[in-house]
């Protein structure tokens, strides 16, 4: 499946092999993806590991237009090792897409703590608030890029 958009519309940053937490009343499960920024648009398709070095796009889960955007923040959060994602264990993957694996469980008293960062975002589409939550490699990069091109206002950064 090849990614799709409209004519003439200028991609200014994308990612691939992005965890998505939900937030979006438009696509609810904790999947593997790719991000997508227009200079009018955010677009995610879902993405589904094929074997432990490919994934296959399965379609767009969802996008949300540049106009609807309300504020994008980066928030710190701290978990267990043992529970970050991992898009190359196909076991794992089909576990937490079923809900047999606990994501991004808060370390207990025995478990070694690793601090990550998530991109949050804020919409208003249709009276409708959407707050997806993504985790990026460079969530405060991708903040910035949001307060470059929309007329939000000040972004928020919570580090």
């Amino acid at each position: 499946m090849s990614l799709t958009l409209i004519p003439g519309e200028k991609i200014i940053k994308e990612e691939d092999r992005v965890w998505y937490y939900g937030g979006s009343h438009l696509f609810e499960k904790t999947v593997v993806g790719h991000l997508i920024l227009t200079e009018k648009q955010l677009l995610f398709y879902e993405r589904r590991p094929v074997n432990s070095n490919s994934v296959e796009t399965v379609g767009l889960a969802f996008n949300l237009p540049l106009t609807s955007l309300i504020g994008a923040k980066v928030e710190e959060r701290t978990r267990s090792k043992n529970t970050r994602p991992l898009w190359k264990n196909m076991k794992q993957y089909e576990r937490i897409l079923s809900g047999r694996r606990t994501l991004n469980k808060s370390p207990g008293i025995f478990d070694a703590k690793e601090t990550y960062y998530v991109l949050m975002l804020t919409f208003s589409v249709q009276q409708v608030m959407e707050n997806p939550i993504f985790e990026v490699d460079d969530p405060i990069g991708w903040a910035k890029t949001f307060e470059t091109i929309s007329p939000v206002e000040r972004l928020e950064q919570s580090l």
